[in-house]
């Protein structure tokens, strides 16, 4: 009349185990971003970073010591007043201010889908398929099969994942501009 069978499953505790040590690496990596500069020092740089700053590398350099007050923002501020707080989003190298976050939340990551992008390209042309139901994105997956160049191959697919991937944020904009530009993805969305 020993103990019974442990319960759950091994593979959920793993699982939970791993995801709790992921958070732990996560947290203190945020710890060590937020601790390595003041609070007054990091809004200092978001007021120099709304400005116009010239040398890039600065840039980047304030963007990463920025990082706690960035996802501070993103949950207290509406999208509008948060693309205006970080106007850097609308610089033509901003790609390179996400994927700097990006590394932030999820170090070592970055180049996962980059790695894996053979093996993720025929899975999601088989899914397309079966799943895009409209006229022009069935017209663009048949580019797709043609085609012989590999990048535009893969700019195709890339497009076509708005097809199959519909966004489920729904958010109302006050700012004419930005409501404007939504409209027109949108529109663009369901035609394409």
């Amino acid at each position: 009349m020993g103990r019974g069978n442990p319960a759950g499953k091994l593979y959920s505790k793993y699982r939970n185990r791993r995801s709790r040590i992921m958070k732990k690496k996560k947290r203190s990596v945020e710890l060590v971003i937020f601790e390595e500069d003041d609070a007054d020092i990091c809004k200092a740089y978001k007021l120099t970073l709304s400005r116009t700053c010239d040398d890039w590398e600065s840039v980047r350099d304030m963007w990463k010591k920025t990082y706690k007050i960035r996802q501070e923002d993103v949950t207290a501020l509406n999208n509008s007043d948060f693309f205006k707080a970080w106007n850097k989003f609308s610089h033509a190298k901003a790609y390179e201010l996400i994927d700097i976050d990006f590394d932030l939340m999820y170090p070592g990551k970055g180049f996962h889908l980059l790695s894996k992008w053979q093996e993720f390209r025929q899975k999601i042309m088989c899914y397309c398929e079966d799943n895009i139901i409209n006229e022009h994105c069935k017209a663009q997956l048949l580019l797709v099969k043609n085609c012989t160049n590999i990048d535009a191959k893969d700019f195709i697919i890339a497009t076509l994942l708005n097809a199959v991937l519909p966004s489920s944020a729904r958010f109302k904009n006050e700012d004419e501009n930005v409501q404007g530009r939504l409209q027109y993805w949108t529109r663009r969305r369901v035609s394409g």
